[in-house]
Order: C-alpha cells, then structure tokens, then sequence
C-alpha cells in the first residue's frame, strides 16, 4: 500500500512539472492574414512587406496600385482576393515591382505592367539570387 500511496502524492507533482516543460517548448508562430487595400490598415503592399513575418499570408484588394515592395520574409503567399489586381509603374531598388528577397514565396492572381528600370530590362517581379 505504500507505494502506491507513494505514487498518487507524486502524480500531481509529476502532472504539474510536465505542464510546466510542455509550456517551454516553443511553438511554430501562428501565420497572420495582412490585408492589404485602400480601405484597410494596410493601404498598399509595400507597407504589408515592412511588417510581414515567415509563413504570413498577404490578401491584396483589387484596384490599381503604382506602389512597389522589398518582400524580405521567408514561407509568404501573396494573393490577389480577386481579379483586377495591378501594379504599374513604379519599381524597388532598380529591380522590379516585387523583389523577394526571402525563400518560398508564391505570388497568385497578381497582374505586373510597365515596369522600367535602369536597366532596360522590364522586370516586373525579381527574386534575389
């Protein structure tokens, strides 16, 4: 009878310090929805790259934007929420409209136009090598 008298007084004691090691592990943060439009917090793109975080998930208004971005986190989707989305004119770092500089970053629904930089080259979206 002892030991297991002995073993419902640590039960508790043992539940307590697995709670405790569980709540030290870190977690894989949570992805944000940043919604971006002229309506939002979030009026155009390039203000979503500045606060975006791996794994984010960037849903961009339809309308026509003359707006560039530096996309510098890892893990993003950029989508349009529906047709009609486009980005003219205006280009980042001599390079392009979009420049990614993260890894695995997927861009949908998302039309690109009169891109120029000093290089005549017309890019549009780069991706840093």
């Amino acid at each position: 009878m002892a030991f297991g008298a002995a073993m419902l007084c640590t039960l508790p004691a043992r539940l307590a310090t697995l709670l405790l090691a569980a709540s030290l592990v870190p977690l894989p943060a949570m992805a944000r929805e940043l919604p971006v439009g002229p309506t939002r917090m979030l009026k155009v793109p390039s203000q979503a790259a500045t606060v975006a975080a791996n794994g984010d998930v960037i849903r961009i208004d339809p309308g026509t934007y003359s707006d560039c971005a530096i996309w510098t986190a890892s893990r993003l989707l950029i989508e349009a929420t529906g047709p009609g989305v486009l980005f003219a004119g205006k280009t980042c770092d001599e390079k392009g409209i979009f420049v990614t500089l993260g890894a695995n970053i997927t861009v949908r629904g998302i039309t690109f136009a009169d891109a120029s930089v000093v290089w005549h080259n017309g890019a549009s979206s780069t991706a840093a090598s």
